[in-house]
């Protein structure tokens, strides 16, 4: 991949192969990001079916995972970074997916961030000026929603 954005800071401006150099780059960021998230998903599906349980106590009761209830939500699934996190390192296998759907969520942010930086090696003053104002409310509305 570092290879590819060398490339396109050598191509010469306005030359159609930087064009597909960057949807390229682009779409490795895409395909990658999903790759790892499935992969990191696939796992913690391995680790609640080999273990038998969530780790958060509701173990394969699906009504009571359907059925959301705010008081015991953290008692059956994480519901934030810190307990996500927490849960990680006790290897729960609730944790481990939603690691992977947060990896999931992330990928096309990754992408616009990728975008905005190899528009700022090309030079592109216009696109970096739009990637970031992309960025910054993607950014904007995942903190003011939480």
């Amino acid at each position: 991949m570092g290879e590819k954005i060398g490339e396109l800071s050598n191509s010469k401006k306005g030359s159609d192969d930087s064009g597909h150099g960057i949807e390229v780059v682009l779409s490795l960021v895409l395909r990658w990001g999903v790759i790892a998230s499935a992969i990191v998903i696939l796992l913690g599906v391995v680790l609640m079916i080999t273990s038998g349980e969530s780790g958060y106590g509701a173990g394969f009761d699906i009504v009571k995972l359907l059925q959301y209830n705010s008081e015991v939500a953290e008692m059956l699934y994480p519901t934030n970074l810190h307990t996500i996190l927490s849960g990680l390192l006790s290897l729960k296998p609730f944790a481990v997916i939603d690691l992977g759907l947060v990896m999931l969520i992330a990928t096309p942010i990754m992408r616009v961030a990728m975008a905005a930086v190899i528009f700022g090696i090309e030079r592109d003053k216009k696109y970096v000026g739009i990637a970031s104002l992309v960025l910054a409310i993607l950014l904007l509305g995942i903190l003011t929603s939480a």
